[in-house]
């Protein structure tokens, strides 16, 4: 009899990994066989109203010239910057490459790039430059502490449109478990989930999730436009670590700042003062003789003009006088 109730219970078991097993993923989410969307996520907790778009904050708005577009033949997703010329996206948006990657940074500035490390489970990897990012792209940290719901995060990508974008949201739910296939073995896992919502489309995925402090607290990974929710992975510094070790690459790092250019001393400037003496001493000539010049005698004839006018008015008045009386 226990040895029944344990087959059946082993029956139901293997049944259920079978049905597991079965389960298709993507950009969209996990679809289970025969069903039409994927499955429910756990309720999400209330959210209080996002912050205004003119409360972005300044780190915030400084990550833009590290949030890069990820380019692989006909495939194309988003990706953050680390510094260190390493670079991380989402492992799905490199699955069907077959060609050189390209990461393209806000600037238009196109560096190759070769995969250092992938985690199908987590759907993340790891990009190296084969060269050195511009000098305004720093890179971006990765957050110290724990994620929290409630926490606001803006989500950062290229879209279909391929230009860069940002929304605003807040961590809804830290519980969601989502079915990872690996399609080389078949092999299935599953891996932690973070929604919150916001806006998202093909083209996001690798894209970041941004603290208030600019920091990179997430890899977006896909979401559920119908109902304003986007997917991320939190848990990036253990997949980072293990690359880096394996690889032997130093932890990535924001770049430090370009050491401040010193001004050039300005080379001496010859001016020929010959020609300005010259022409000062032209002036002061010219005055001199004004100065030795004897003073014009002033014109008196038109005075005498005037007193003899002047005493024929006044003769011919007295005339006429004298002939009244």
């Amino acid at each position: 009899m226990m040895r029944n109730t344990i087959g059946v219970y082993v029956f139901f078991a293997f049944s259920l990994l079978a049905a597991t097993g079965s389960a298709q993923c993507g950009p969209e989410g996990c679809r289970l066989p025969g069903s039409a969307s994927p499955p429910a996520a756990r309720p999400a907790r209330p959210v209080v109203p996002l912050p205004l778009p003119d409360d972005v904050p300044e780190p915030v708005r400084q990550s833009y010239h590290s949030l890069v577009r990820i380019r692989c033949d006909s495939w194309g997703g988003s990706g953050t910057y680390l510094g260190g010329r390493l670079a991380i996206t989402c492992e799905h948006v490199l699955r069907q490459a077959s060609g050189p990657v390209e990461v393209e940074f806000p600037c238009g500035k196109t560096l190759q790039a070769k995969v250092l490390a992938t985690d199908y489970a987590a759907d993340l990897a790891l990009l190296e430059l084969l060269g050195d990012a511009p000098t305004e792209a720093r890179g971006i940290a990765l957050c110290e502490s724990p994620p929290a719901v409630g926490e606001v995060v803006y989500s950062a990508g290229y879209g279909r449109l391929r230009t860069l974008m940002l929304s605003a949201g807040r961590i809804s739910n830290l519980d969601q478990v989502t079915i990872a296939c690996d399609p080389t073995n078949n092999v299935r896992r599953f891996r932690k989930t973070a929604e919150a919502t916001g806006l998202t489309e093909p083209g996001d995925s690798g894209g970041a999730w941004l603290a208030r402090d600019g920091r990179l607290r997430a890899v977006v990974w896909g979401g559920r436009p119908e109902d304003g929710t986007v997917s991320a992975t939190t848990e990036l510094g253990d997949f980072l670590r293990g690359a880096c070790d394996r690889w032997r690459r130093p932890f990535p790092q924001p770049d430090p700042p370009p050491a401040p250019i010193a001004p050039a001393p300005l080379p001496p400037v010859k001016i020929d003062l010959a020609p300005i003496e010259a022409h000062l001493d032209a002036i002061e000539k010219r005055l001199a003789l004004l100065e030795q010049s004897p003073a014009a005698e002033p014109d008196n004839r038109a005075l005498a003009w005037f007193a003899m006018l002047a005493a024929a008015v006044g003769a011919a008045m007295v005339y006429y006088k004298l002939e009244e009386k």
